[in-house]
C-alpha cells in the first residue's frame, strides 16, 4: 500500500517525510479551519497533516464552544489505500497543542504489521489488541480485523 510511507514516517518521527504532503491537501485542511474562524494554529495543522497525500481529501470540522479548540476528521488517499485521521487542536497561551490519530486498515496480520515496522517495540496486549511504541513517543495499536487483516492506529501529540 502506498500509505505505508505514512506508517513508516510517523513511526520514525513527527517530522515531515520525504513523501511530503500534497500542498493542495494541506491548504484545504488549513482553509477548513479558517472557515470556522480557527486561524492561529496553522503551523500545528500543517504538522498534523504533513503526510496527507493521494487522490483526494475530505475534512469535517467541529468548533469548540469557546472557539479555542477545533476537532477535525479527515480522510485522504486513493481507493484501496485510505487514511482516516482525527485531530484536535487547542489554543492556549499563544501555543497550539494537538492530539492526532491516524487509522489504516491493513490486509496483513498483526504479526506481519509488527514485523513491517521494527521501530515499534511491543508494550502489551489487552483483549487481543497489541500496544506498541517507538522511541519518538508515537503509540501504535494493532487491532485484529479478521483472520488475516488488522487495523493500525498511530497516536501522537504535538505543539506549535
Amino acid at each position: 500500500m502506498k500509505h505505508r510511507f505514512l506508517a513508516a514516517t510517523v513511526a520514525l518521527s513527527a517530522a515531515a517525510s520525504a513523501h511530503a504532503a500534497h500542498p493542495r491537501f494541506v491548504d484545504f485542511v488549513v482553509g477548513n479551519a479558517h472557515d470556522r474562524g480557527f486561524t492561529q494554529c496553522d503551523a500545528a495543522i500543517r504538522d498534523a497533516f504533513a503526510h496527507a497525500a493521494g487522490d483526494d481529501v475530505r475534512v469535517i470540522t467541529f468548533q469548540g464552544e469557546d472557539r479555542s479548540s477545533l476537532r477535525m476528521v479527515a480522510v485522504y488517499g486513493s481507493p484501496g489505500d485510505v487514511v482516516y485521521t482525527e485531530a484536535e487542536f487547542t489554543r492556549a497561551g499563544g501555543r497550539c497543542r494537538y492530539s492526532l490519530n491516524h487509522t489504516i486498515v491493513s490486509n496483513r496480520s498483526r504479526a506481519a504489521e509488527m514485523a513491517a515496522l521494527p521501530a515499534f517495540r511491543f508494550e502489551n496486549e489487552t483483549v487481543g489488541v497489541v500496544f506498541t511504541r517507538n522511541e519518538g513517543g508515537v503509540d501504535r495499536l494493532l487491532i485484529p480485523a479478521g483472520p488475516a487483516a488488522c487495523t493500525a492506529i498511530f497516536i501522537r501529540d504535538g505543539e506549535a
